[in-house]
């Protein structure tokens, strides 16, 4: 069960979502979870991956998560169907929105670039229970195929 702080995120990017795709709904399968549904005004419908990175604050990466190291199942960016990633960055107020399938083909080849930005996390992800890459925020920030939505003066 997520957080109150995680929930509240979760409902504020969603609401960004709705209008940045002018989306007419927003639907949540199997309730309150990670992935909705949007609907546009034309009747298509597009999946969201929602995150929200608290430790970006503390530790200037981004991490997008690849695999449960406690169940050993494929998560986040693996296991998504989505189509665009959502990744909410607090206090730098965007939203860093992206094709996953893209940014995990991006993550793969360039993990072994020297001096790459992009890193494979030990085993448990620093919480026990995840393993995924971790890139320099900045970096991530100046790739031309990620749209950052500006939040800033938004209430969460």
């Amino acid at each position: 069960m997520p957080s109150k702080r995680d929930q509240d995120a979760e409902d504020f990017v969603l609401q960004v979502l709705q209008e940045y795709f002018s989306a007419v709904a927003c639907e949540r399968p199997g309730g309150i979870c990670n992935d909705c549904i949007l609907t546009l005004p034309h009747g298509g419908k597009i999946a969201c991956e929602v995150k929200t990175d608290w430790k970006a604050a503390e530790t200037q990466n981004l991490y997008f998560e690849t695999r449960n190291t406690r169940l050993n199942t494929p998560s986040g960016l693996t296991a998504t169907t989505a189509d665009f990633w959502a990744q909410y960055v607090p206090h730098k107020q965007y939203i860093l929105l992206t094709d996953p399938k893209a940014l995990l083909w991006f993550f793969e080849v360039h993990k072994t670039d020297y001096d790459s930005p992009i890193h494979i996390t030990r085993p448990d992800g620093g919480d026990g229970n995840s393993q995924g890459f971790k890139v320099k925020r900045e970096y991530m920030e100046t790739r031309t195929w990620v749209t950052l939505i500006d939040v800033s003066g938004r209430q969460q």
